[in-house]
Formats: C-alpha cells, sequence, structure tokens
C-alpha cells in the first residue's frame, strides 16, 4: 500500500493539469511565433491559451505562429475553439509544421458537436513524433479560411482558445505501470 501511495504521488506531482498563456502581437510569422510554455519533459500536461485572429493590414486577416517543444516519443494533440461556440467565428485553419518549415499535419472544421446542417469552425490535429526530425521545435499556424497559405488572405476574425497537450505515447505509459505492477507484487 505504501509503494502505491507514494506511486501515485510522484505521478501527480510531475503532471501538470491545466495552464493558460495568452498570444502576444506580432506573432504572424514563424520567426516571431509566441512559444507555448510547455515542459521540454514529455509529461502529461494541457494548456490553454487565449488568441484573437484580429483584421490585418489592407483588409486582410491575421496568422498567429506559436513554437512548442514536442520530445522524442510524445503525442501533441492541439485544437482551436472559438469563444462563441462551434459555429461562431472565426472559421479557423490550423497546420503544424518542422524546424525547416515543412508541412506535418493540419485540419479545417474538425468536430462533430455543431448542429445538424450548421459548420463546425474549430480545428484539431493529433501529432507523434517518433524522432527523425531535426529538431524537437515545431511551429503551430492558425489562420482563417480557407487561407490554406497562411499568408493572411481571408476576412476570418474573432477571439479563440488554442488548446495544446503534451503526453508520453500510450506504449510507454503501459511499460511504467507494468514496472510499478511488478515492484509492488516483489514487495508481498
Amino acid at each position: 500500500m505504501r509503494l502505491a501511495t507514494i506511486s501515485a504521488v510522484v505521478l501527480f506531482a510531475t503532471t501538470s493539469a491545466f495552464g493558460g498563456w495568452f498570444e502576444t502581437e506580432s506573432n504572424d510569422t514563424p520567426a516571431l511565433a509566441d512559444p507555448i510554455p510547455h515542459n521540454t519533459v514529455c509529461d502529461m500536461e494541457a494548456l490553454i491559451g487565449f488568441a484573437d485572429l484580429s483584421p490585418g493590414p489592407a483588409g486582410g486577416g491575421d496568422v498567429d505562429w506559436f513554437s512548442v517543444v514536442v520530445p522524442v516519443g510524445c503525442y501533441l494533440t492541439a485544437i482551436t475553439s472559438p469563444f462563441g461556440g462551434p459555429t461562431t467565428p472565426p472559421d479557423t485553419i490550423m497546420a503544424l509544421f518542422d524546424s525547416a518549415g515543412a508541412f506535418i499535419v493540419g485540419n479545417d472544421d474538425a468536430g462533430s458537436d455543431s448542429p445538424p446542417g450548421a459548420d463546425f469552425f474549430g480545428s484539431a490535429f493529433r501529432f507523434v513524433n517518433f524522432g527523425g526530425w531535426a529538431s524537437t521545435t515545431f511551429f503551430i499556424g492558425i489562420s482563417g479560411f480557407p487561407d490554406f497559405g497562411f499568408s493572411g488572405a481571408h476576412d476570418k476574425v474573432g477571439p479563440y482558445a488554442l488548446t495544446t497537450s503534451i503526453f508520453p505515447e500510450p506504449a510507454t505509459m503501459g511499460l511504467l505501470a507494468l514496472g510499478l505492477g511488478v515492484i509492488a507484487r516483489r514487495r508481498r
């Protein structure tokens, strides 16, 4: 029992439930990306950022860029949620890029919780860093539909939340649980 209690305390002490951060302008290019303040280790952590696609120069729209460190062997999940609900502006597009600017994964209109016949304006993706990348720093680009080139060629504006989480891939967590189980059986 004592080992189980210590294991639970260690597990919960090394994880963070939620933390918040705010976008700063100008983060309109990867070079100016706001860092998402995740730990640089692969612990279970979720953060919520508050951002805004504001009107851009000459009537164009805003593009927001964020950098995030994803250690090898970790999952990154990201989702945008418009403040007014899933069918209210802004209609976001979101993508993940490596440190050289190469597209990895992206999404437009993720989700199924909007009323029948309505469009869902949030975006979401999941990425696993299995290694092989030049860096563990990646970039999340967020723009408005239909700006798949992330150039600001859209008129979608409004506040949104960006929720990100980083956690170990399930096999690692399973091996950790198995190891704790073996240790607990030997102590009896």
